[in-house]
């Protein structure tokens, strides 16, 4: 039997503890127990049983203390007076005598060792032989023997007031196989009084008839009636005698009844606090809250007035209020209020600190022998509320204190007891596996809240899907917003449907199928998926398995990235490494070409000079003139591609330009040849100017032109369109272009559309899908590609089969004038008056431009450069407009710095510009009671008509401010 295994009921001990307060009173119990390896709450829990190490342990230390090596019997023989023994009392005295009570020793035994086993035999009326035997694997110790005989000894005292006297004949310690005791005992006074009376009723028997015979008549009369009367006095005295000791009987029972009632209750409050402890602790996350609700069980099932729990500030510098009960609202605002510092060694209050500190209990039945130790507002309150005794014991999980608990009574309650400190400790215990348990889950709660958020909030589109059916068990917003499904609609679908279903995908599909099998992770495929309008996008999917905790795949999560902008841009880069290099060979051929052409258009030309107009040659030297300058028009647009072109850069407007060409010969053949054609234009007639070639500008607008019309061979509506925009949060196809204004051309068809696998090679020379020698050379898309990029511009491109094809330039614009400047329009009807206005812009020459416009209008201005800088110029000024821009990085964007601003002046006039349309954000800052919203570039005209409209929306008392530059 292994030496750990539990073996000795703690109530055994409990005597011990009992014997030592009584005889040795100065001795440390606490460090006894520490050296044994016992606590005095396992002591005072009577379901607690001990092993052999930690008897051999106490019994060590505890005969050391008190060089007593006879301590075990003494202690033995005090169990006959013991509190920690009345459950043996009640058991003992409910036997008719001593003999019933030893014979039935070995049932009683077993309450309090599961070492040994008991048989006993009836020697006599007052002798018993009880024969010990240590269970297999049990290696009792001398002390106890010794202890078991002064426990034998004391058993006779229940019934005779002497202790018993015990023969020890064998022993195992002297090398015998079991312990035999030979126990006799003096017999009570009711049993000697009942002998002495039946002897004396069997002499009388036995004497009346020779007394009747040799004794005069009279004398044995006398004698008989004498003896008759001592029996009858004899058998009076035995029977109080013995209604004496049924008495005693009847009151130790009921004596015993009502502590084992007490125990009963007190062990029913104590489970049912247990239970709503692990209850609480089993639905309550909250730690102020499980505190609150553990005490208010307590007081529910616990006699206590007041309880208090602190607990420490999340650096241990001091114990705080976290939860009580029992205190009115003076005193508990004190409780609030209180605070115990824990890195301080003198301090009032020390002792509550050192009940953390060191981890020990205390119990304070008198106030006033702590007062000097209290701040006297304390001490006040508690006198004023009868508080005057309280026990503090620590809330400790595994050695680390996590707070203090304080129960106290008002002064007309009875005393504190050390069973009460040990209660309390074991009730701790409890309370601080739940503080734990509602750490870790609120922890674990935390933590998946912030995955949650992760999850929700993350840039890219995240899947969990079932490795059993591949459908899709959960999906993020941004899922939703790549394939154009809702959550709704992909949750509960397949997964593999997503994939596009192509010759490529097909492989790819494959192996991330195998992936599932083989329960390993996948990196960055790249391939299409197909969104709910049909069109394809580019995606990069990493898949990373999920495992049970018997290593089972029973999920996956999956991550999709949008690439379609990184494939746009690495189709730019190729392109134009493409164009580059054919290019370089154009260049080459254009170069020689015309050399060869100069003589095949200049001499046909002096031909003609000297030749009659009737000769039959002139003709065809004319035709040879227009094919040489064909060919000259075809070797010009070879010096476009070969990026050669542009010689002459001025500063136009692409508005003139466009309407010159719509008023050209070229223009009109072009409709000539197409009658049914209609072109519809939709100009911004304050577009900015752009620098430079009016010719290549021209080509650019021709060859769109012209496209457009042969995709509509029936006939069909161009739309031309010119805009300002001013790009600050490029998109994926315009993520080349830098941050600032640009010049917009937009040209929509509605012809048979570009097939998709034709878009990427439309800008190729040559590539065409026209009749050659009808309709072009081939070069047209090449020469606007070309013309796009000497001007450091964008084009993007966009189209549907049989729906149209809509083309979009972006050119960078200036701030220059025309070289004939156009008389400029007057301002008057949008001057300022002298208010200020704050202009919010992240873009230093943007700033500059809108501050010099609004000076020129007659406006008091001041420029900050950020969100941030805009609130502390407003924490201290109270400007009558602001101008604020809608994109700033990094930091706050204009939504986010308009909703602050609002805080330091409610309904503060604002207007709202950005380089893109009207987004969600620019809508609820108009909502929140921005006035209106401007497009960029900053026009003079629109800034000041839409500062003169909001003011006059509304009126506000004009004031004059000093320009002030932040």
């Amino acid at each position: 039997m292994d030496a750990d295994k539990p073996l000795y009921n703690s109530r055994l001990f409990k005597i011990y503890l009992e014997y030592i307060k009584t005889e040795y009173p100065d001795l440390a119990v606490e460090e006894i127990l520490q050296y044994a390896k016992m606590t005095l709450y396992e002591v005072e829990d009577k379901g607690h049983w001990f092993n052999q190490k930690q008897v051999n342990r106490f019994n060590k230390i505890l005969t050391a203390k008190t060089k007593n090596p006879l301590i075990s019997q003494d202690v033995g023989r005090y169990a006959a007076s013991s509190k920690g023994m009345s459950f043996v009392k009640q058991f003992v005295l409910g036997m008719v005598n001593p003999a019933t009570a030893y014979l039935l020793l070995d049932k009683s035994y077993k309450l309090l060792s599961r070492a040994a086993i008991i048989k006993t035999r009836k020697c006599g009326s007052s002798k018993i032989e009880i024969i010990v035997t240590p269970r297999p694997g049990v290696n009792e110790k001398p002390h106890q023997c010794l202890n078991r005989t002064g426990i034998f000894e004391a058993l006779a005292k229940y019934f005779t007031q002497n202790y018993a006297k015990v023969e020890h004949p064998k022993c195992i310690h002297r090398g015998d196989a079991n312990c035999k005791y030979i126990i006799t005992w003096d017999k009570t006074p009711s049993i000697i009084f009942k002998k002495i009376r039946n002897w004396l009723l069997l002499t009388e028997i036995l004497f009346i008839i020779p007394l009747i015979i040799f004794l005069p008549y009279f004398t044995a009369i006398s004698s008989i009636s004498g003896i008759t009367a001592l029996i009858f006095l004899l058998d009076h005295f035995a029977a109080s005698t013995e209604k004496k000791e049924l008495k005693e009987t009847i009151s130790s029972q009921g004596q015993a009844a009502k502590e084992n009632l007490q125990e009963i209750n007190l062990r029913y409050h104590n489970a049912m606090l247990v239970q709503k402890v692990g209850q609480a602790s089993a639905s309550i996350f909250e730690v102020k809250q499980l505190a609150e609700t553990v005490l208010a069980n307590i007081a529910k099932h616990l006699d206590f007035d007041n309880a208090l729990i602190m607990m420490p500030d999340p650096n241990k510098t001091r114990l705080l209020y976290t939860a009580q009960y029992g205190a009115n609202p003076v005193f508990k605002k004190f409780l609030k209020q209180l605070r115990i510092p824990l890195n301080k060694k003198s301090v009032p209050a020390r002792f509550l600190s050192l009940v953390f500190i060191r981890k020990k209990p205390f119990i304070i039945n008198d106030i006033d022998k702590i007062k000097s130790k209290l701040p006297d507002a304390a001490y006040k309150i508690m006198i004023k509320n009868r508080l005057r005794a309280f026990i503090c014991v620590p809330i400790i999980y595994k050695k680390t204190a996590l707070g203090i608990m304080i129960v106290s009574n008002q002064d007309t309650r009875r005393r504190f007891t050390e069973s009460e400190i040990n209660l309390l400790q074991g009730i701790t215990s409890h309370i601080a596996v739940s503080i734990i348990n509602a750490r870790i889950f609120q922890k674990l709660h935390e933590s998946r809240e912030r995955y949650r958020n992760l999850y929700e909030n993350a840039p890219h589109a995240y899947f969990t899907i079932s490795a059993v059916s591949g459908l899709i068990l959960d999906s993020n917003p941004m899922a939703a917003n790549l394939t154009g499904y809702t959550r709704e609609e992909l949750n509960g679908s397949k997964f593999i449907r997503l994939i596009a279903d192509s010759h490529q995908n097909s492989a790819k599909i494959k192996e991330i199928r195998a992936t599932f099998f083989k329960k390993k992770s996948l990196h960055d495929m790249e391939l299409q998926i197909q969104q709910k309008d049909g069109s394809y996008i580019w995606i990069s999917l990493s898949l990373e398995p999920i495992f049970d905790n018997h290593s089972n795949l029973v999920e996956a999560r999956v991550l999709m990235i949008d690439i379609s902008g990184r494939k746009g841009l690495e189709n730019q880069l190729r392109q134009a490494q493409k164009m580059e290099a054919i290019g370089t060979l154009a260049g080459g051929v254009a170069h020689d070409l015309n050399n060869i052409l100069s003589g095949v258009v200049s001499y046909p030309e002096l031909l003609l000079l000297d030749l009659d107009p009737a000769s039959p040659f002139s003709d065809p030297l004319k035709k040879i003139k227009k094919s040489g300058e064909k060919a000259a028009a075809v070797v010009q647009d070879l010096l476009t591609l070969a990026r050669r072109g542009v010689a002459v850069k001025e500063v136009v407007n692409l508005n003139s330009i466009m309407i010159d060409y719509l008023k050209s010969p070229e223009y009109e053949n072009l409709l000539s040849l197409h009658p049914r054609l209609e072109v519809e234009t939709d100009i911004n007639y304050d577009l900015l100017n752009i620098i430079g070639s009016p010719v290549h500008i021209s080509k650019i607008i021709m060859n769109l032109i012209s496209n457009a019309a042969e995709a509509m061979p029936t006939g069909g509506l161009i739309k031309l369109i010119t805009h300002n925009q001013y790009i600050d949060c490029p998109k994926d196809e315009t993520a080349f272009l830098p941050e600032g204004d640009y010049v917009v051309l937009i040209v929509v068809d509605q012809g048979f559309g570009i097939a998709k696998e034709d878009l990427d090679r439309i800008y190729d020379p040559f590539y065409t899908k026209k009749k050659m020698g009808r309709s072009g050379t081939g070069l047209g898309m090449a020469v606007v590609w070309g013309s796009v990029k000497d001007h450091n511009g964008h084009i993007e491109v966009s189209s549907k089969l049989n729906k149209g094809t809509t083309f979009t330039i972006y050119i960078p614009a200036t701030r220059e004038s025309l070289t004939k400047d156009s008389p400029p329009e007057a301002p008057a009807d949008y001057m300022g008056n002298g208010e200020t206005v704050l202009i919010v812009d992240d873009m230093q020459d943007q700033m500059e431009i809108a501050s010099n416009m609004l000076k020129k209008l007659g406006y008091s201005v001041s420029a900050v450069s950020s969100g941030e800088k805009a609130l502390e110029y407003v924490a201290k000024n109270s400007p009558d407009m602001v101008v604020l821009d809608m994109i700033m990085e990094p930091g706050m964007d204009g939504l986010s710095t308009y909703k602050k601003i609002l805080n330091f002046h409610p309904g503060q006039k604002a207007i709202i510009t950005s380089g893109y349309s009207e987004s969600s954000r620019v809508k609820e800052a108009l909502r929140l009671g921005a006035g209106t919203y401007i497009r960029k570039p900053y026009m003079l005209k629109k800034l000041g008509k839409a500062l003169h409209d909001e003011f006059a929306r509304q009126p506000q008392t004009n004031k004059k401010h000093q320009i002030k530059q932040c």
